[in-house]
This record gives structure tokens, sequence and C-alpha cells, in this order.
């Protein structure tokens, strides 16, 4: 190799790893020590991509979850998804000590998310190394606010824009200081690779009237999406068999959707607290679901429609 680089993160040989991580095979830094990536003692990784090659924490075969950092561990991914649904991380915005939520049983309370909010570096990596595993759609829940910012990223990474969804959220909380209006909705950005467009909803709206409350259950996690948002946006954007692709699994709603419906699936996530609990779900029986009305109107988007 004329410039050898470890193929998870690009280190260069001979230079100091950005991770902070533990050392590499055979070479005796201690942990946390700065280490040099050489092909000759780490079989070609840096020290923290060495640690996370593909082994996964959850696997059924069809669905499988994987426990880290999803810009170390996509570009270790060689499948080709069919879909990409997935909400990461709010804006700092989001992450304040006065933000209210509704618990179980209704009862409210002040929370302060309890994960860092996006970063526009970490937007720009994840957009880039999510969009060159999909073949056609990438759905990303995001604020109103971040829809742009999240537009322009997928669409550095080559996506065409194709609508911004809204998920009206009849539950959500109310403007309690009684000085502007409430937030009731979430946007979901919708991008697609270039060329032609296909969905199941034929002519319908890109709104979607879901309740946030998860049948009285407590939340599984701070920012965890509606199971039966998640099933419809699956059945939309997706058919049976197809592989389904989370970089921000928390829970693991969109593997539990994508089980329940017959596609494939693949999850990351940083915190294995939250691996566990999607491998629970996982490990469940899939339910038999009340046959939904097939949408009418099957006609497909033209080219270049927005």
């Amino acid at each position: 190799m004329s410039d050898p680089r470890c193929p998870a993160c690009g280190v260069r040989l001979g230079e100091w790893c950005p991770h902070s991580c533990t050392a590499c095979v055979g070479v005796g830094f201690g942990l946390g020590s700065p280490v040099p990536f050489s092909p000759e003692t780490s079989m070609g990784w840096c020290g923290r991509c060495y640690g996370t090659q593909l082994e996964p924490y959850y696997s059924d075969r069809e669905r499988s979850i994987y426990l880290g950092d999803c810009r170390t561990i996509l570009p270790l991914i060689q499948a080709k998804v069919d879909l990409v649904l997935t909400d990461p991380p709010y804006e700092a915005e989001a992450h304040t000590l006065q933000r209210r939520v509704k618990r179980g049983g209704g009862i409210m309370a002040i929370e302060q998310l309890p994960f860092d909010p996006i970063d526009d570096a970490t937007r720009r990596d994840v957009a880039r190394l999510s969009a060159e595993k999909t073949r056609t759609w990438v759905l990303t829940f995001c604020q109103v606010e971040a829809a742009p910012k999240w537009r322009e990223a997928w669409e550095a990474a080559g996506l065409r824009y194709m609508r911004t969804c809204i998920w009206v959220k009849p539950d959500g909380m109310p403007q309690y200081s009684g000085d502007r209006p409430g937030m009731g909705y979430e946007t979901v950005l919708a991008m697609h690779q270039p060329g032609r467009s296909e969905w199941n909803g034929g002519g319908r709206h890109g709104v979607f009237i879901v309740n946030k409350n998860h049948g009285g259950r407590a939340s599984l996690h701070p920012t965890e999406k509606p199971e039966a948002l998640i099933r419809e946006l699956t059945e939309l954007f997706s058919n049976p068999g197809d592989l389904i692709l989370d970089p921000f699994l928390g829970s693991g709603t969109t593997l539990r959707a994508a089980k329940d419906l017959g596609r494939r699936g693949l999850g990351i996530e940083l915190e294995e607290k939250y691996c566990k609990i999607a491998a629970e779900r996982l490990a469940q029986a899939v339910l038999p679901l009340a046959p939904r009305p097939a949408p009418t109107g099957q006609e497909k988007l033209p080219e270049g429609a927005a």
C-alpha cells in the first residue's frame, strides 16, 4: 500500500490514533494512551477500530445489533441497505434543564437529555457513511430548525431531497408559559438516492398523526418514538425482505418494527444499556398484527418530483 490507513477511521501508518483508545495488539501502550496505527501490530486496524470489528451484540440471523459508535462501525458494514430510518441526537437547543416530558401514569417531569447533542461534524460524517450504504430512501427524525442542516449534509453526501414530512403529536406537551404556541410536532426528512423513487403510499400526504405515549408503559429511552409511527414508516418506505439500517438504534424500535413486518435489520447503538433493551425486545416473538388497509393510488413518483 502506498498510503496505508486504518480502513475504519482513516488513521495513517505511524500516526497517533485520535481516539485515545486501548493499545493495539502486541504494542503494550496503557489503557487510554494514544496509539500509533500499525498493520504489523494491529492486523490493519488502529487500536479503537481493532476492538470494533463486526461482532454483533445480538443477532437472530435476520436482524443484528452492534454496540459502538456508528462512525466506526458503518465503514465495516459491507451490505447495501434498502432504507435508513433513524432518530439521531437532537440539537443543542433541546438539551436543556427545562425540558418537560410526560412519563408513565401521566406524571410530568423536567429532564435533561442524558446524551450529547449532535454537532455539525458528526452530522456530516453520519450522512456520508450512511449514504454510502443505502440504495434508496433515508428518513431522519429531527427538529424543524435542524431540517435544513440535515438536508445540506445528506445532499453533500449525494442524496436527493424529496420531502420534509411531519409527525403530529396529539398528546404532545402544551406550552406551559402560555406566551407562545406549543411545539406539537417533529419533522422527518425524506431523502433518496439519485434516480427514480418509489414508495407504498401513492399520493398520500407526508403527515403522520400518532400519539407519543407507549400504551401506558414507561418509555424505554428518553427520545423513544412510538412503535405505531415507526411501523407505518417502515411499511410505506420498504417492502418485506428489505434490509433496514438504524445507526442510532436507541431502545430498538426500528428493528422491532422490522421484525414484526418481515424486514431484515441492522442497528448500531453507543450505549450498552440500550443494546440490552433492544436485544430483549427483538428476542420476543412476533405477535399477529391487525391487517392494515392497503394504501390507494400506488402511482410512482415521477423523476425529479419534489
